[in-house]
């Protein structure tokens, strides 16, 4: 998964090709917001004039009372803030499409690595510090961890009942709802006869032909992205453990260049430094790579085995935000169908909220139709939402493992010590010093 790709700006109206012709465009809400200033208590609420053209963007199940919400956020608070490992231009375009729905707030975004969004808001919660109103990371049993240390707020949103429980933690909060489908991208120029379409068939086409594959396709990181991990567990379910690692293990051997952004491997894809990339994220390949590159250099499809997915998480409430009242705007909004057309159009992200239709939706995966929910989750066993993912740390942790294994330490596990200092054996070969790098995305 990309952490932090590029930093340009979107808005509603602003195609995502468009907002690779600018750079450091300012947000509309740091724009136009500047200092609101605060009223002294909620009596001085007005249900003025801006209150209510932002309520006639609302759904018609919202409670009449919710007019305060939006009052305390344009009249009292008047920004909001979050940390996000979205890439750059992601985060900044949801501010602008935000700010076309509320223009007089200021939208402060942070974009950072998934793993420092965790290590940072945990360490500043840790101390008492609520320097966000809201959080957004990919890596769900991290979520899962920051929901169990009551460091965020299980808010009793009007869009709630608008998601499948997949979506939801166990007490019911919605913590994430969005994903995007991986594609296997190739580059026609540079590869012969039909593109591998599975991890099965890649290994296949390796084990007929090694010095063809040697060095000439890509992958993610295991240990940096939290892409890898997810798709091998989902490699394990379709193949089985045991074969899943001797096809990782063929993988290995043809010393595939690796990385975590998708936008750098998709340019080693179409620039022919490598002819095939496997299972990177859809939305990337198209916002960023397509654009400069014609069909003769880069295209992709959907996998044979697993139309993984990307788990992209939501935007959650911390436990105390200094803006409550915009928080939870930002955050309906976002989980609105106003917010979640938005970005299945701009972004190829794929809607799961009940009431947005195929209708609803222009952008459209491979031969799975528009992109929402019930197109993808037919075609697929392996859409895993929070439910599921969240539950999935120790996981998370074995995959990494045998990712640093096969493809950093030849096929051996590195020394481990147990609880007494004395050194844990396997049916593996131990090496020294092999020490993994520390990253927790």
């Amino acid at each position: 998964m990309t952490d932090n790709d590029r930093h340009p700006t979107d808005s509603e109206g602003i195609s995502r090709r468009d907002i690779l012709k600018t750079s450091g465009v300012a947000l509309t809400g740091t724009a136009l917001a500047g200092c609101m200033g605060g009223l002294s208590n909620s009596s001085d609420l007005e249900r003025d004039s801006a209150v209510e053209a932002i309520e006639a963007k609302l759904p018609d199940y919202y409670p009449d009372e919710y007019w305060q919400t939006v009052a305390q956020a344009q009249q009292e608070e008047g920004e909001v803030s979050f940390y996000t490992s979205h890439f750059g231009s992601f985060s900044e375009s949801i501010a602008g499409a935000f700010n076309e729905f509320a223009p007089s707030i200021d939208v402060q975004p942070v974009n950072l690595p998934t793993a420092k969004v965790y290590q940072r808001f945990s360490s500043e919660a840790a101390q008492d510090i609520w320097e966000p109103d809201l959080i957004q990371t990919y890596d769900a049993p991290a979520l899962s961890q920051l929901n169990q240390q009551d460091a965020m707020l299980n808010y009793d949103s009007p869009e709630k009942e608008h998601y499948d429980d997949m979506w939801k933690s166990d007490d019911g909060a919605i913590l994430a709802n969005n994903y995007n489908p991986y594609s296997n991208a190739w580059n026609p120029s540079e590869l012969s006869g039909n593109p591998p379409g599975s991890l099965e068939s890649l290994a296949t086409a390796i084990e007929e032909n090694p010095s063809d594959w040697d060095g000439g396709f890509a992958m993610y990181d295991g240990q940096l992205s939290t892409s890898m991990w997810q798709t091998m567990l989902q490699w394990q379910e379709v193949y089985g453990k045991e074969t899943m690692t001797e096809h990782i293990k063929t993988l290995a051997s043809a010393n595939p260049k690796t990385f975590w952004s998708t936008s750098t491997m998709g340019e080693w894809v179409a620039s022919g430094e490598v002819k095939y990339g496997v299972g990177l994220a859809q939305f990337i390949l198209d916002a960023y790579v397509r654009p400069d590159y014609g069909e003769d250099q880069l295209m992709w499809d959907s996998a044979d085995d697993v139309i993984s997915n990307i788990f992209l998480g939501g935007y959650n409430i911390v436990k105390e935000p200094d803006n409550p009242a915009t928080a939870k705007l930002f955050f309906d909004w976002y989980n609105s169908p106003r917010g979640q057309i938005f970005l299945a159009n701009n972004w190829n992200v794929v809607a799961s909220h009940d009431q947005v239709s195929a209708s609803d939706v222009e952008s459209e995966y491979a031969d799975l139709g528009p992109m929402i929910h019930s197109n993808i989750d037919e075609s697929t066993p392996f859409v895993w939402g929070y439910d599921k993912l969240s539950k999935s740390g120790a996981q998370k942790t074995e995959m990494k493992d045998l990712w640093y294994r096969q493809f950093v330490g030849g096929g051996w596990f590195p020394i481990r010590l147990n609880g007494n200092g004395r050194r844990l054996t396997s049916r593996f070969r131990v090496i020294f010093p092999v020490i993994p790098p520390l990253s927790s995305v």
